[in-house]
């Protein structure tokens, strides 16, 4: 029996139908729209996405404001997912925050999952955790001005073309993940899970991808590394989405100095002109 969060999960197995089950980590910002979609649209996957984000964000706010508790319990949640993919990979999106707003060590959400029946492990990292919050911000604020942006990709539609967006960055107070910290310690925060996960995974299938590598340059090179990465046929697919900042960040980083005093002399000062 499975113990989650103080609830017994009576089934061993997430789909016992299922060609596997498939787990994807990453920080946001990182392609896995784009990514997502293309292993959608193959017939032996189901990619559901992030399946905490209405829980954890949208749901989260919502009991905040009523005075009720946020927490979901993520491991019962994902064995109510069970039926969907049927004979196919099932597939979903982890951020680490949702699991902190959880109250799950990573350590325990990998070892439950994986007695539930989680197989495979997907590390999608984008390297540049610079750019992943510049990214963030602008999204934010392009929503907030009723602009039209992808929900947590670095990508939009193929056909529209990306338009320069500024914005400022207060180095001692970055509101990014529902957490409000100076930025050297959100950078420091990325770094540290990516290490742990490296190290909660180093027995299991694992396929490390990069956004700068595999999905950047063209995202058909990371959706065949997963296929070969499942042992799958590498089903025809359409590439729906382009990039939303292409833009160097001094171009779009208006107190950019103030980022550069920051990062000076640190472990992440090449993050500024990549």
């Amino acid at each position: 029996m499975l113990k989650s969060l103080g609830k017994t999960i009576s089934s061993p197995i997430l789909n016992k139908f299922s060609l596997g089950n498939i787990a994807m980590f990453h920080i946001g910002r990182s392609g896995s729209t784009v990514l997502g979609d293309l292993l959608n649209q193959s017939p032996k996957i189901l990619w559901d996405g992030e399946i905490y984000h209405t829980y954890v964000d949208w749901g989260g706010q919502k009991a905040l404001r009523k005075g009720e508790s946020p927490i979901i319990d993520p491991v019962q949640l994902l064995h109510a997912q069970k039926i969907k993919a049927r004979r196919r990979y099932y597939g979903f999106e982890v951020k680490f925050y949702h699991l902190d707003r959880t109250n799950i060590s990573l350590s325990d959400y990998i070892q439950q999952i994986s007695e539930l029946g989680v197989s495979h492990f997907i590390i999608l990292k984008r390297k540049n955790y610079l750019r992943k919050i510049v990214s963030s911000y602008v999204s934010f604020d392009k929503k907030q001005a009723n602009l039209r942006t992808i929900d947590d990709s670095d990508h939009h539609s193929a056909e529209t073309k990306p338009t320069l967006h500024k914005i400022n960055l207060n180095i001692d107070s970055i509101n990014i993940d529902s957490t409000q910290k100076p930025l050297l310690e959100h950078l420091n925060y990325y770094q540290d899970r990516f290490q742990t996960l490296d190290t909660e995974l180093a027995d299991q299938k694992v396929l490390r991808l990069t956004y700068e590598e595999d999905i950047a340059q063209g995202p058909i090179d990371g959706y065949q590394k997963v296929c070969n990465f499942l042992d799958i046929s590498q089903h025809p697919v359409t590439v729906q989405y382009g990039k939303t900042n292409p833009f160097k960040l001094s171009e779009i980083v208006e107190n950019f100095s103030d980022v550069e005093k920051a990062l000076k002399n640190t472990e992440f000062e090449w993050m500024l002109y990549e």
